[in-house]
């Protein structure tokens, strides 16, 4: 997704209000189209109101989230998918690993 930063939830609270970010959490709640994604410590509340149609949440599910951040901090999702079988550690790893490669090509 063109301009969308792949983050850690715990991240997503220092990305500025309008970036889009990509990340991965599960579901600790959801009520009223307002879904709140826990990974360790950390909790983003994401508003589903573009997303409402056919979606079937489950709480404890691990959900692949795409949205823009709001000024209030919550994030506006404009896609959402479950990934129920991903290999999380290795998602983490990757993702880590991703993450150091890009700081070093920035540094050039």
């Amino acid at each position: 997704m063109d301009g969308t930063r792949l983050v850690f939830l715990k991240q997503v609270q220092n990305s500025p209000a309008g970036q889009k970010v990509r990340f991965l959490g599960y579901v600790q709640s959801y009520d009223n189209g307002i879904l709140r994604l826990q990974d360790e410590s950390s909790i983003v509340e994401c508003d589903l109101a573009a997303v409402l149609g056919n979606l079937k949440i489950q709480i404890r599910e691990w959900l692949d989230i795409v949205g823009r951040k709001c000024s209030d901090g919550k994030i506006d999702v404009l896609l959402v998918r479950s990934v129920v079988g991903m290999d999380l550690p290795k998602y983490r790893k990757t993702l880590q690993w991703r993450q150091e490669l890009e700081s070093e090509w920035n540094r050039f």
